[in-house]
């Protein structure tokens, strides 16, 4: 029974960890696509 819920605890830890790297990823990632948008909204605004 105890082992049980030791496991179900760390089950739920488990979840968050990888919620929270997935949130960490996506951040990481639309962060770098508006970046790289901003750099060519900025190249074509020099061309003109």
């Amino acid at each position: 029974m105890f082992q049980s819920a030791r496991f179900r605890e760390f089950q739920i830890y488990f979840d968050f960890e990888h919620v929270s790297n997935g949130l960490n990823i996506l951040f990481v990632s639309s962060s770098f696509w508006l970046l790289l948008l901003r750099s060519r909204k900025l190249k074509q605004t020099a061309s003109f």
